[in-house]
């Protein structure tokens, strides 16, 4: 078969199976050569021949070998030597190397390797990528691509192979480097709305919210920077601290407002939230500031008017209000 090792005949041949032979005992001078099909490299070294294939070729060729004594008289053989031919597994001798971002994939085409195979054209020869644990590989035209898995930052070995239709080349581990990809906060549980009425208590929000009920998050596990902005009808103050937000309402003032809260990460990546506050309106009762004192005799009577006194009402027009004497 093709590429079979070496052969080493001993011309002399045995005391029971003698090959080159001289009656007079004379020395013999040994000689050998082909038909020149360069399929067979011969060579002699004193009284054995040493018959080579070379490599990865088959066919046929003749190997004449003579044998001549001291009298110059001489005897050829014959050898015919046929290989059979033997399909050669591609080799792979190198590959190109790539680096993507997390969750990007790279498209891997029979070009990227260095390969031989002696048996077949180029066109008979396919890759072939293999599975493997951190990635995904997808078949697509002239080749695969390789997509790693969600959150996954590692240099990746694929498992390689050229493929000719009857044998595979040795597996070449085809280098994947995947670097980390920032991911943008999120806002997994947005805050509801809030309703409060006029002059209500400050309200306090933990940004972060808790371990089972998250409000803003990073899977990065970067730690965020938050930020809030005010618009509306002026209803109400709010401001950050660490993650801590704080709302405080304005005295006596209702109506609508809207807060934007940002988080950012140290990338740049931001994540935006809003919430509506509506500070329903609540009647406050009138206030007397000052008022004056009155003096009358006895069964006279006395006028008394709203506007003797000094009222003070955030939610009504003066002329709303009236008095109410008791005694």
């Amino acid at each position: 078969d093709e590429d079979t090792d070496d052969i080493v005949v001993s011309l002399l041949g045995s005391d029971a199976n003698r090959y080159f032979f001289d009656e007079d005992g004379d020395n013999l001078a040994f000689a050998t050569f082909t038909s020149g099909s360069g399929l067979v490299l011969p060579m002699i070294d004193s009284d054995t021949l040493y018959i080579s294939l070379v490599e990865n070729a088959y066919g046929n060729d003749t190997l004449y070998v003579s044998a001549t004594d001291v009298s110059g008289e001489s005897v050829t053989d014959t050898v015919f030597v046929s290989v059979a031919s033997v399909n050669d597994a591609p080799v792979i001798f190198t590959s190109a190397y790539f680096v993507t971002e997390e969750e990007d994939s790279v498209h891997v085409t029979k070009n990227d390797f260095v390969y031989d195979d002696v048996d077949n054209d180029d066109s008979d020869l396919s890759l072939v990528l293999y599975g493997g644990e951190g990635y995904r590989v997808d078949p697509i035209t002239n080749g695969y691509a390789v997509t790693p898995d969600p959150d996954v930052v590692d240099t990746l070995y694929i498992p390689a192979a050229i493929y000719d239709g009857v044998a595979a080349s040795e597996l070449w581990d085809l280098m994947v480097v995947v670097l980390p990809y920032n991911d943008a906060p999120m806002v997994v549980n947005p805050a509801p709305d809030i309703i409060v009425d006029e002059d209500a208590d400050d309200i306090a929000i933990n940004l972060m919210g808790s371990e089972t009920d998250p409000y803003f998050a990073d899977s990065d596990g970067d730690s965020l920077n938050f930020g809030v902005h005010v618009s509306g009808l002026g209803v109400l103050s709010a401001s950050v601290d660490m993650e801590m937000l704080h709302i405080s309402f304005y005295n006596n003032l209702f109506g609508f407002d809207t807060l934007f809260i940002t988080a950012t990460d140290p990338s740049g990546d931001s994540a935006l939230d809003t919430i509506l506050v509506t500070v329903s309106s609540v009647n406050d009762a009138p206030r007397i500031i000052d008022g004056p004192s009155f003096y009358v005799n006895e069964d006279d009577s006395l006028d008394i008017y709203t506007y003797d006194f000094v009222v003070r009402d955030e939610d009504s027009m003066e002329d709303d209000i009236s008095i109410d004497i008791s005694y």
